[in-house]
């Protein structure tokens, strides 16, 4: 695979010892990405399987990992709500972040009847008190590479979508979003953590009232209150 090696986007692969990298981004990165990534490795080492997860298929990737950890964060969001004798279905939703975990969960969330009330990404943010069309926003950001003049939805400010009023608040871009600042104002009743720490230590320190699930890679999560 022939590709320009930019810092920014993929690792510089130390030739002198297996495993070691430097500059890995961990977050945000595509498949395409992951591709670059698992071809500087075998540069220097060989084909390994075992580098990187998240590869393409036809590379030694695996069926339905793309979506995995957005189904997992799903399977977490039925198990906390069952307890309080809900489901996904007519819940409202709040989805920070909009990438590889963001949305699929968004996707199966719509799938199982729950109402996206707002999303944002890194290019903005939007809301509709109806229920976000899902399956149309992804086309949308994905023939356009943004969430801009997205028809089904109006524009708001990212910085409000965290404290925007819904059910379920799930965090699925970057940590520390959940912070001293804003963590009183939050409005969700459960919020379900797929970033890593999305809430700060000084949140944490509030003990503000939502009831939350830390997920991770390995399990369900957590539950914290």
């Amino acid at each position: 695979m022939g590709h320009s090696s930019d810092p920014n986007v993929t690792p510089q692969i130390r030739s002198d010892h297996p495993y070691r990298s430097e500059g890995v981004i961990v977050g945000g990165n595509s498949i395409k990405t992951i591709a670059w990534i698992l071809d500087e490795y075998s540069k220097f080492h060989g084909h390994s399987l075992v580098v990187v997860t998240g590869k393409p298929i036809d590379l030694g990737g695996s069926l339905g990992r793309e979506a995995a950890t957005g189904r997992g964060v799903v399977y977490a969001t039925e198990a906390l709500l069952a307890e309080y004798g809900k489901s996904i279905k007519g819940m409202s939703f709040v989805i920070q972040g909009f990438g590889n975990v963001g949305s699929w969960a968004s996707r199966l969330i719509h799938e199982k009847g729950g109402k996206i009330v707002a999303v944002s990404d890194v290019t903005g943010a939007i809301k509709n008190p109806k229920g976000i069309d899902i399956p149309e926003l992804v086309k949308h950001r994905e023939a356009t590479g943004s969430m801009k003049s997205f028809g089904g939805g109006d524009s708001m400010d990212p910085n409000e979508l965290l404290v925007h009023e819904c059910d379920v608040l799930i965090p699925c871009a970057l940590g520390g979003v959940l912070n001293r600042e804003n963590a009183v104002d939050v409005k969700a009743k459960f919020i379900i953590e797929a970033a890593n720490h999305p809430t700060d230590p000084e949140a944490d320190e509030l003990n503000f009232s939502p009831t939350r699930v830390r997920t991770s890679k390995d399990s369900c999560g957590t539950r914290r209150k």
